[in-house]
């Protein structure tokens, strides 16, 4: 009897002690003055990144799923996918047409799941659908995202990759899938996406600001300073949450750079949108872009601060080359033009956005000594 109760009374001491622990934990989590919550410990982000443009893929031989030897000579596009990627459902009803406009490249849609591949089996001459678990294609690529495109040219070397799809990319993509075609890499160097990694310099950017439309090269036009990018979207709702909570201290600081890149309600976007949901019958697509459009502005939405450089991004160019087309991000780059960090602020509560803040400038205070 005793035992028993000796049992009671420790596992009553031990739930005190553990909502104790649960309490004091989360009472400190977002303490600015608490010693975990230290600037190297701000929520970052480090992409993975795939082999980049320049790259020279040594292939191995490739069989198709149905037996068939895929080409390794000519320009040739590949394709990951997988069956667990939204997205790639999209772009996978497409590639039939696409294979079929072009007809002279050799098409290789590699499946990175275990399951059979969302385009079935293919009877296109140029379309060859291989499975990666017998070809090893996503390390080889270290492409480790879905969709993914790479476009190789007759010396196994990547000349345009391009991670991530939305309806409207599509016609996009046609139009630098001709490029490719007729050896028209002008349009292919200025599309491709770069490979963005933390402590590497930032790609150089031309963009225009808005409204007034200058011309600033970015991070070219800014060395010496620290810089921060925030990448938003019109229909994110913790984006307004993450700009609002900017502190006065970095909003007034001439020594920061501030940079809004910004995609607003784009009635073009919703147009191709709903003509490529038209075209390969994506019935959920189209009643959801048939909806009335908002017509509010972001101007609207966010006051045009002073000190503060708005480039409007409405056609995903930006993001696309850095390949970030998710929201909110926010970058920091160091006066020469380094990436510091990359940040994901998402679904932060006011007091952890103020925190945030709080160690970031610090952050910046000391990249500045």
């Amino acid at each position: 009897m005793k035992n028993k109760k000796w049992i009671i009374w420790a596992a009553i001491l031990l739930s005190i002690f553990m909502v104790f622990m649960w309490y004091f934990s989360n009472s400190n989590k977002y303490n600015p003055n608490a010693s975990q919550y230290s600037s190297n410990l701000l929520p970052e982000v480090t992409f993975q990144n795939s082999l980049p443009v320049g790259s020279i893929v040594n292939l191995p031989k490739l069989t198709s799923i149905s037996g068939r030897i895929v080409p390794n000579t000519g320009k040739r596009v590949f394709l990951f996918v997988s069956r667990t990627c939204g997205s790639c459902e999209y772009i996978s009803l497409a590639i039939p047409e696409l294979a079929k406009t072009f007809s002279k490249l050799t098409w290789v849609y590699v499946e990175k799941s275990s399951e059979p591949p969302i385009i079935g089996t293919s009877k296109l001459e140029n379309l060859y659908i291989v499975k990666n678990g017998d070809t090893n294609l996503s390390s080889l690529f270290e492409s480790k995202y879905t969709p993914t495109f790479f476009f190789i040219d007759n010396d196994n070397k990547i000349v345009w990759k391009r991670r991530g799809f939305i309806p409207p990319d599509y016609y996009t993509l046609k139009d630098i899938l001709a490029a490719f075609n007729s050896n028209n890499y002008e349009l292919l160097n200025k599309t491709y996406q770069r490979n963005l990694a933390i402590g590497k310099k930032f790609p150089s950017i031309i963009a225009y600001t808005y409204p007034d439309d200058k011309k600033i090269v970015i991070p070219n036009n800014f060395i010496g300073k620290s810089v921060l990018i925030f990448i938003l979207h019109y229909s994110c709702s913790t984006c307004s949450d993450v700009i609002n909570a900017l502190p006065q201290n970095l909003k007034n600081s001439n020594d920061v750079i501030k940079i809004i890149v910004f995609s607003p309600f784009s009635e073009k976007l919703n147009q191709e949108a709903l003509r490529f949901a038209k075209e390969f019958g994506f019935t959920t697509i189209e009643k959801s872009v048939e909806s009335p459009l908002i017509k509010t502005t972001w101007n609207d939405i966010y006051r045009h601060d002073h000190g503060m450089i708005y480039i409007n991004d409405s056609q995903f160019y930006f993001q696309n080359l850095i390949g970030i087309v998710g929201s909110p991000y926010v970058i920091l780059l160091n006066k020469n033009g380094h990436i510091e960090h990359i940040y994901s602020p998402n679904f932060y509560s006011k007091d952890q956005l103020k925190n945030f803040y709080a160690s970031l400038y610090k952050l910046i205070k000391n990249e500045r000594r």
